[in-house]
């Protein structure tokens, strides 16, 4: 058993898990806490062809992606995640496994989706910060980044109520939503204060 913290933050585009993941890495780290932040897809070969699909360079079919994010998370678990667990070190993760069932299950089949996932590591905690497609439409137009694959409204609405249904699945491990559109730094101690029980054992 891994002696560290593997905590997930998840959420559409522009709910703030990478504002989120940044600000509680400087507040842990402050504290004394040893912290990796990482996140999905990730920066390997496979993450780099996910994020180039993603940003309208590449292409592939829908199950082709479901399959490159599930081989992209395996390789991201066997050397990076668990090695940084082992050690004791608590991960911060921005997107996993439920980001899969909730973008990749609008179009391949929920079970399907699962199973391609099924050697992934369980969370030690994973947090939905919800927000309304809208609310998030606006800041993702404020970033000033293009569109990406699934950044239209319809496909954002869809993919809020699959992030719904799939953190009430009883599998995946502990699971919490939090309403993301008060403050960043109301949201900030929300978060801390989820993660409190946990962190006595792990001070450095």
């Amino acid at each position: 058993m891994s002696k560290g913290l593997f905590v997930v933050l998840e959420g559409i585009d522009g709910s703030g898990t990478s504002t989120q993941l940044q600000r509680l890495a400087v507040e842990l780290r402050g504290r004394g806490f040893a912290i990796h932040t990482t996140a999905e897809p990730t920066t390997g070969p496979i993450g780099r062809f996910i994020r180039d699909v993603l940003e309208k360079r590449e292409r592939i079919s829908s199950p082709g992606l479901a399959l490159a994010f599930a081989a992209d998370r395996l390789h991201h678990v066997e050397t990076e995640i668990l090695p940084k667990l082992d050690a004791g070190t608590i991960v911060l993760a921005d997107r996993y496994v439920l980001s899969s069932l909730a973008y990749q299950g609008l179009d391949n089949p929920l079970p399907w989706v699962e199973d391609l996932n099924k050697h992934a590591l369980t969370p030690s905690l994973s947090i939905l910060l919800r927000v309304s497609p809208e609310v998030a439409a606006e800041r993702r137009a404020k970033r000033g980044s293009p569109d990406e694959l699934f950044d239209a409204a319809e496909k954002q609405r869809a993919i809020a109520k699959e992030y719904d249904r799939v953190f009430e699945l009883p599998q995946h491990g502990p699971k919490v939503v939090l309403d993301a559109s008060p403050s960043i730094e109301k949201l900030t101690v929300e978060i801390l204060d989820l993660l409190a029980p946990y962190l006595p054992s792990l001070k450095q």
